[in-house]
């Protein structure tokens, strides 16, 4: 499986299934600006808050049926179908594949075109974890690790990369070039001091100097 970064803002996601997976699943999915509707007999009490006065959440308190759910899949660019039936879900997941819709499955990852992967989010770039559905506790786990490894330090690092890269494109048109100044940039014992000491403002203006000698 190819793993990629899938942009959904704006776009419209149903969840079929309204418990505790089904409201990760909405949580996550809000964050990256989607429009979600979650059809469902009933659903937890953190749906049923998120969905007040949210315009982004549709709530439909229905049984659907393999039979019903036809008239809720027009615009849909993604289906996550979360519900305890794990017969019904591969079943569900075939029609809606049928309609040329991607779908998401809690479980039986061998027929899901996306998997969720467990995500640690900094800002500037992510880390995603992902186990192909086998067991999602070892991906809480490796994520818990990562979240103990990374320091601070590594995250100016990549605002002080981030910001090089960027001044760089101005200055050097070689990619190859480029690409050896940023890596130079780690063996600076300079830039190193002022980073390690928070000075990040510091740290680009030796940058900037850098780029100037140039």
């Amino acid at each position: 499986m190819l793993h990629i970064g899938l942009n959904i803002k704006g776009k419209n996601i149903l969840i079929i299934g309204g418990g505790k997976i089904g409201e990760r699943r909405l949580i996550k999915f809000l964050k990256f600006q989607a429009n979600v509707t979650i059809i469902s007999p009933q659903f937890t009490k953190k749906i049923e808050e998120l969905a007040i006065n949210n315009t982004q959440i549709n709530l439909i308190e229905e049984n659907v049926t393999l039979n019903s759910i036809e008239k809720y899949l027009k615009n849909i660019f993604l289906a996550s179908i979360v519900t305890d039936d794990f017969d019904f879900n591969m079943k569900m997941a075939k029609i809606i594949q049928d309609h040329g819709i991607l779908v998401n499955l809690a479980h039986h990852s061998e027929i899901a075109d996306v998997m969720m992967a467990a995500t640690i989010d900094y800002g500037e770039f992510t880390i995603g974890i992902l186990t192909h559905g086998k067991s999602p506790l070892f991906a809480k786990l490796l994520k818990e690790k990562f979240q103990r490894t990374i320091s601070l330090n590594d995250l100016h690092w990549l605002k002080i990369q981030v910001f090089a890269r960027e001044k760089a494109k101005e200055k050097i048109p070689s990619a190859e070039v480029r690409g050896k100044f940023l890596n130079n940039l780690f063996n600076d014992p300079a830039i190193s001091e002022n980073i390690e000491k928070g000075l990040i403002e510091n740290a680009k203006q030796l940058i900037l100097n850098k780029l100037e000698e140039i």
